[in-house]
């Protein structure tokens, strides 16, 4: 009799190495489709950017101010005393201020014995050089407010309904405080 050798049925469903190793792979990427981080959004990326150019420029103000006994330098000439020597040309724009040289103004009336919550430069409708108070902060380039730099080095997105309790002067130096 004539043995015929039987085959076994092969399973379906058998798991392959490489059949794992996809499942794997299309699993790791739904997982971190799912919990990635998301795209910033453009006006999100621009105010970012904007409060670092704040920041940079606080740097600056610093050490110009560690130059020059211990003082900022005069709001009429702030722009031109830091720029190239203590601070790059491009922080002084904001990527929402396009065609401005410079898109932030100084707050004349704070100094470095200001309190840290006085506001020390704004964002402003541009131009070089450029300072005053509450009159020239904008709030036409990010959605619902601007960016501020206070002189404890802060720099905070102040929201529109906020901007009236923001502080121009320092008690702490015997002024009065501008409201």
């Amino acid at each position: 009799m004539n043995e015929t050798s039987v085959k076994q049925p092969r399973h379906k469903h058998e798991f392959s190495p490489l059949r794992v190793l996809a499942g794997v792979l299309v699993g790791v990427t739904v997982l971190a489709y799912l919990i990635g981080p998301r795209p910033i959004p453009r006006e999100r990326a621009n105010r970012v950017i904007c409060m670092a150019n704040l920041h940079a420029l606080y740097v600056a103000l610093n050490l110009y101010a560690g130059e020059y006994g211990n003082a900022y330098p005069p709001p009429e000439k702030w722009c031109d005393l830091l720029v190239n020597r203590f601070a790059r040309e491009e922080s002084f724009q904001c990527r929402e201020a396009m065609g401005q040289r410079c898109a932030y103004a100084m707050n004349p009336r704070a100094d470095r014995l200001s309190a840290p919550d006085v506001v020390l430069l704004l964002e402003s409708i541009g131009g070089w050089n450029q300072f005053g108070g509450s009159e020239l902060l904008t709030t036409e380039r990010h959605k619902g407010g601007c960016n501020v730099l206070f002189v404890g080095g802060e720099v905070k997105f102040v929201k529109a309904e906020e901007i009236p309790a923001l502080r121009w002067e320092s008690r702490d130096n015997g002024r009065d405080e501008e409201k």
